[in-house]
């Protein structure tokens, strides 16, 4: 899986937070990460849905 721009973002900001001590900012970038990580997840499924999706049809069609 690609990485996205909420996750990179992310672990920019956590590692500009360590850098300069800020723990807000470390705290948002793992925020923005973890939502980048679920946005991933839910875009996988949705591929995986789809393909199984077209996959059933194929089939059907086969049959006919």
């Amino acid at each position: 899986m690609a990485m996205n721009s909420d996750k990179m973002s992310g672990k920019f900001k956590q590692a500009v937070g360590k850098m300069t001590g800020d723990t807000s900012l470390q705290n948002e970038g793992r925020a923005q990460e973890t939502a980048g990580n679920l946005k991933g997840k839910v875009q996988d499924a949705g591929r995986k849905l789809s393909d199984k999706a077209d996959d059933m049809m194929h089939r059907d069609n086969e049959r006919k």
